[in-house]
């Protein structure tokens, strides 16, 4: 049986629908006029490459990530350069989002080249975990924890839980080395977070 509302409700039914969908109206107009991830992206360099030096890696917090910068030394080249066809490898992939999806994992493409090579990724193991330790791992590249996940300087998977290799975030360099990400860093998917949540 339906119910009846009294008509003394029906002007405050009307006026809080009304005000709700103005409310909702509001919102969408404020999101529209707030710059984009690319205008954010474009006001700052994250970090100058030239203030870099060989084997000493940075870190810059952006938004809810951080990004790891590293120059390759010469001895750390030549260790990627002899270490066989990337076909050999667990993930050969580059995973860099300034590249095709299929490119192969080779020193160039996880690499942006600024004096030598520079190795740019989002410094987390995985989502809503800590930063993987440098010169660690069974690579003597870099380590997460958690996962036991081990990688190669060029954060290449080797083996633990981790299953691919780091990620390379989309980013542009300009003329003076400064370095600007012209992306929002990935956020946590649902499976993620299931994993996390849940052991799935």
């Amino acid at each position: 049986m339906a119910r009846v509302v009294p008509v003394s409700f029906l002007p405050w039914l009307t006026t809080l629908y009304v005000t709700g969908l103005v409310g909702v109206a509001m919102l969408a107009l404020i999101q529209s006029l707030q710059p984009s991830a690319d205008v954010h992206a474009q006001q700052t360099p994250i970090l100058n490459l030239g203030s870099l030096l060989p084997g000493e890696p940075q870190t810059r917090r952006y938004k809810d990530s951080a990004l790891v910068f590293l120059r390759l030394t010469d001895a750390q080249i030549e260790t990627i350069r002899s270490s066989g066809p990337t076909s050999a490898l667990t993930d050969p992939v580059a995973r860099n989002r300034n590249l095709a999806p299929d490119a192969p994992a080779t020193l160039d493409n996880r690499t942006v080249d600024w004096n030598g090579p520079v190795f740019v990724f989002d410094g987390r193991c995985d989502s809503f975990q800590p930063m993987p330790l440098y010169e660690a791992g069974a690579r003597s590249g870099w380590f997460c924890m958690r996962n036991a996940a081990h990688f190669d300087i060029l954060g290449r998977y080797h083996k633990g839980r981790a299953l691919q290799n780091l990620a390379i975030p989309k980013f542009e360099v300009d003329a003076t080395g400064g370095v600007y990400l012209t992306e929002d860093p990935p956020r946590i998917t649902q499976a993620q977070l299931d994993r996390i949540l849940y052991g799935k």
